[in-house]
């Protein structure tokens, strides 16, 4: 349902005027929407952009994807732009004991134009994997990574850190359980080292909600 339209604005800092076009589309097991804006003012041009995908792919398997921009030119000729292009993967069938998430982040960040320019862009992924024992117990076993790279003033830098977590839980009753969880942050350009651990009681208040004291 693609459509259009163009608007004024007064009562703010200054006056401008915003152009967008959007559009949509769905099938039986996928959907897509999309956007761009363009808002032009006296002292700042703005473009802003928004995509995303998702769908089943087979019996428990589904996709998505999803893309933002933004890009913002001002008249002293300081220019900015955001980007952030996400991925993602769910798998749970309904009878399996295994149940797989992932989501894969590609984020940057550039400013030129003034006294102290910088370009940055991270990598970040985020990896679940939940196992169901018989009976009463389930383990969850993380993975978060994140690469950066940045440049201000023609001096670089980057590093890598990742996290690892290990989380089981046991259902006392049909509504509550609990929880011990221990994870390992690892920062490696530093060698930095640092470890966690808790306790948590979750309710099932709901067929698809739960609240967890932690």
């Amino acid at each position: 349902m693609p459509g259009s339209t163009i608007s004024m604005r007064a009562g703010q800092p200054e006056d401008f005027i915003a152009v967008f076009l959007g559009a949509a589309y769905r099938a039986d097991k996928w959907s897509w929407t999309g956007r761009v804006e363009n808002r032009h003012a006296d002292t700042e041009d703005k473009v802003s952009t928004f995509m995303g995908a998702n769908g089943d792919v087979q019996n428990g398997l589904a996709l998505a994807a999803g893309l933002q921009t933004f890009r913002s030119v001002n008249v002293s000729g300081q220019t900015k732009f955001t980007g952030d292009l996400r991925l993602g993967v769910a798998y749970r069938p309904p009878t399996t004991r295994f149940i797989v998430l992932d989501r894969f982040d590609y984020l940057q960040d550039e400013q030129t134009g003034v006294s102290l320019p910088y370009d940055n862009w991270r990598v970040v992924n985020n990896f679940v994997l939940n196992y169901k024992l018989e009976g009463r117990t389930q383990w969850s076993f993380q993975y978060g990574s994140k690469y950066v790279t940045e440049t201000v003033e023609q001096n670089d830098y980057s590093g890598y850190t990742d996290l690892t977590g290990i989380e089981g839980r046991y259902d006392i009753t049909k509504k509550w359980d609990v929880g011990l969880r221990v994870n390992m942050l690892h920062s490696w350009a530093i060698h930095q080292t640092s470890y966690g651990n808790g306790a948590s009681i979750g309710l099932h208040a709901g067929r698809a909600m739960q609240k967890v004291r932690r």
